[in-house]
């Protein structure tokens, strides 16, 4: 077995080879993610899928996941009918090219100097901008579509991404519409949202 987290390129080369040579090939990268002959896997909800892999599983990127972990008891207890999603990521997640842009803009900014950007088409410091990945025909982003297409449970995503200026960290919300009416009375301890659930651990 072999985890590969070293991007889409290279995932892409390196694991076919793998899985000739008898390798069971983890993907933690965008390659395989849309490929509907490999699964996409969160173990604590869809783990039933790994038995239709052929030698290569995907893992959902960051946000995705972490999402899942609490939308997933909510939309066993309560059907989830749409999710509107909305992340803004960090411009870490750009590679280390937008953080010196970044930095670089603070430091203009501070001494009152033209803020220059060549990573993103604008301004990312005091900024937020779709530019997250590249453009697809339908409008969406790359990371747009890789959520709203291959969530794991079965409901419908609205996706919104964009990047921010903090170097290393990420929001998002998620506004829900509901296929019955919520009581959250009702739920059990393993399927609250702010206690356990598996993978996600309660408040400290």
């Amino acid at each position: 077995m072999a985890f590969f987290a070293a991007g889409g390129s290279v995932s892409k080369t390196l694991t076919p080879e793998a899985v000739k040579r008898g390798c069971l090939a983890i993907d933690k990268s965008s390659a395989w993610r849309m490929d509907p002959k490999v699964p996409l896997v969160v173990p604590e909800i869809n783990v039933d899928a790994l038995r239709s892999h052929q030698g290569i599983i995907a893992s959902p990127n960051c946000s995705t996941a972490v999402a899942l972990m609490a939308l997933y008891p909510l939309h066993q207890a309560f059907g989830l009918k749409r999710v509107f999603f909305a992340t803004y990521q960090s411009v870490s997640g750009t590679g280390a090219p937008a953080v010196r842009e970044l930095e670089a803009q603070v430091q203009a900014y501070a001494a009152h100097q033209p803020l220059v950007h060549t990573v993103y088409p604008h301004q990312i410091f005091q900024n937020v901008i779709p530019h997250i990945d590249s453009f697809g025909a339908d409008g969406y982003t790359g990371e747009e579509t890789k959520n709203a297409r291959r969530e794991p449970p079965r409901f419908s995503v609205c996706p919104i991404s964009g990047s921010r200026p903090p170097a290393s960290v990420c929001r998002w919300c998620a506004p829900i519409r509901w296929r019955s009416t919520p009581n959250l009375s009702d739920l059990s301890p393993s399927t609250r949202p702010a206690g356990p659930s598996p993978g996600l651990p309660g408040p400290s």
